[in-house]
């Protein structure tokens, strides 16, 4: 009967230690609504092993769940609708997803609804270790004047995340 006991007590601390984890671990980042294509895009590879997204850039999407690729970018865009840069044309307020593909949370975009390299107006940021905005549509994503983000970005940069005053996207 000792020994039944003795086996009890073991496998109960041991399956109370995988579900309960240690007191200084921490769960992978991940982003705040999860999308199976976003997913697929930050972590897939394609036919020759190459990633999907590439490391460091900011893509957005003109649908939701970053369905509809508008472009990417490794630096910064002041007009989203001119003829220079990463983005141009008809991509200015048209974004309705985000992926930033780095799990670096030092790191930020901040997305504005102006243009121009004086970087005023409203903006918001997606965070290094938030991986996408699978939806910018999301009753929460505003910038920083209370109006949503959804089809009104139309420039952005790379920050420090201290330079978003924790105004994250979700």
């Amino acid at each position: 009967m000792r020994k039944i006991t003795a086996i009890a007590a073991a496998l109960g601390a041991a399956v109370l230690a995988a579900v309960v984890p240690a007191a200084g671990a921490q769960a992978a980042p991940v982003a705040s609504t999860a999308s199976p294509y976003c997913d697929y895009l930050w972590n897939g590879k394609d036919n020759n092993g190459n990633p999907l997204a590439t490391w460091n850039f900011f893509y957005a999407y003109v649908n939701t769940n970053c369905d509809g690729y508008l472009g990417r970018s490794d630096g910064q865009d002041a007009n989203w609708g001119n003829d220079q840069g990463a983005f141009q044309g008809t991509d200015i307020d048209r974004a309705s997803s985000l992926l930033l593909k780095t799990a670096d949370a030092t790191l930020a975009i901040k997305v504005f609804d102006g243009t121009g390299e004086d970087w005023g107006g409203a903006y918001s940021c997606v965070r290094g270790d938030e991986f996408y905005v699978a939806s910018l549509h999301d009753a929460a994503d505003k910038f920083t004047n209370g109006s949503s983000a959804a089809d009104r970005i139309s420039s952005h940069k790379r920050v420090p995340a201290s330079d978003c005053n924790g105004n994250w996207l979700h």
